[in-house]
């Protein structure tokens, strides 16, 4: 499902240096959307194992990455999969009352809108209540695991890469 949601960008890649190319028009657009596809397959490689929440708190970790923006980022995560069960429930009574609502119904955004706005100031007195300060440093137990495989693979991918560069 990765390759096939990145072959219009490929194709793109691949289109705009065959035509706008200026030396080996066709060497350079295979050269380009190969890179494309290496650096997805090494994103994939790298990430797809792993849970949102263990690369963000691996950011956090060795990126020094803000503890409020990762508790921030989490947050918002966990709204939308709240937002898409009220989104649900709103549907549903609408349908029970007879009335129908479309993408571009300005009801249908408001009564999401209201939603959220509960739920952040529900979330924003959870953290309150749990001692959450701006800028104060946050215990964390996380333990990062790296698997071998994951390395091996991706130093290969980058050998592939670099020697297909420069063959």
């Amino acid at each position: 499902m990765i390759f096939l949601s990145a072959l219009p960008l490929a194709f793109g890649t691949w289109w705009s240096f065959y035509l706008f190319s200026a030396t080996a028009p066709l060497t350079t657009a295979w050269l380009y959307t190969l890179r494309l596809y290496t650096f997805l397959l090494l994103g994939c490689c790298l990430l797809l194992p792993y849970q949102l929440t263990e690369i963000l708190f691996s950011l956090h970790l060795q990126l020094k990455l803000s503890a409020t923006f990762v508790y921030g980022f989490l947050a918002a995560v966990n709204l939308l999969s709240n937002l898409q069960k009220q989104l649900a429930r709103i549907n549903y009574a609408a349908k029970m009352k007879g009335v129908s609502y479309h993408v571009f119904s300005p009801r249908l955004y408001l009564k999401l809108i209201v939603f959220a706005l509960d739920q952040a100031d529900a979330l924003s007195q959870a953290m309150h209540s749990q001692g959450f300060e701006e800028g104060r440093p946050r215990t964390l137990v996380y333990t990062e695991k790296k698997p071998r495989f994951q390395w091996v693979i991706s130093f290969f991918l980058i050998f592939c890469y670099t020697f297909l560069a420069f063959l």
